[in-house]
């Protein structure tokens, strides 16, 4: 299936406000990563809660997800999202979590040596420039912090499909990101296939899209429900194929 193109495609981002706020809407939660809070918990079993770690959230969106690591103590988080709309929803729904918006490149600003944990939910997929991202990321990172990567990948060579369009970014490929990390001096510590909680989020986003369909349309058109139902459909169907898988990729930062 493919869409066709008209003057308002441009308008439908998913990483736009409007698209997170729908994503929000259905999940019951300012989340835009699938697996939601069981997402959450499975990653967090991959670093100790100790109220005394930093945390940097990386693409933190509408900052769900660092206010949950956080008021489950897990330690102190700071979320960084380059879309301005959302860190200042973000900064007046959770104002005990601090935000910074900007992007990921800029982290090479930061104090450097300054995290202990960093994870991205399902938002290294939309960086332009995924090396840069791991080198900057290494910069506020001191030996031995934890990095976790939870996102979409896909095996070398392997076509997306055309309904995605370009939101569906740049799916991790392990062979070119095993060499990205190498030389930005993390090491890989584990890689775990997810595309089944991936897959069953999805059939699940499409329900709870159905459930809120009324919501959506009277808060944000037709035009906007028919585009969340066909591109999470189309991703859907992608993954119960395995065209894109998710996974989560562990490393720890080295000299």
């Amino acid at each position: 299936m493919e869409i066709e193109t008209t003057d308002k495609r441009p308008e439908f981002r998913l990483n736009s406000p409007q698209g997170k706020a729908i994503l929000a809407l259905a999940r019951g939660g300012d989340y835009a990563h699938p697996g939601e809070v069981q997402a959450m918990e499975y990653v967090s079993l991959h670093f100790p809660a100790k109220e005394t770690l930093h945390i940097l959230d990386v693409g933190c969106g509408r900052g769900g997800s660092a206010h949950w690591f956080q008021s489950h103590h897990f330690g102190h988080v700071t979320g960084l999202d380059i879309d301005q709309a959302s860190i200042q929803y973000a900064q007046t729904r959770y104002p005990g979590v601090l935000f910074k918006q900007g992007d990921v490149s800029q982290l090479a600003k930061w104090d450097t040596a300054s995290f202990d944990v960093i994870y991205l939910l399902n938002s290294f997929y939309a960086f332009p420039d995924q090396p840069l991202a791991l080198q900057s990321l290494r910069n506020v990172a001191k030996p031995g912090t934890s990095l976790l990567i939870y996102d979409y990948t896909k095996k070398p060579g392997t076509p997306l499909p055309r309904e995605l369009g370009t939101e569906i970014g740049n799916p991790i490929v392990n062979e070119d990101f095993a060499i990205w990390m190498e030389s930005s001096r993390w090491k890989i510590v584990s890689v775990v296939d997810l595309t089944d909680l991936y897959n069953e989020s999805y059939i699940q986003l499409l329900q709870k899209f159905q459930l809120k369909r009324a919501e959506i349309l009277h808060s944000w058109g037709n035009d906007w429900y028919d585009f969340i139902m066909m591109w999470y459909g189309a991703l859907q169907k992608a993954l119960s194929i395995r065209i894109i898988r998710g996974g989560l990729f562990t490393a720890v930062a080295v000299e």
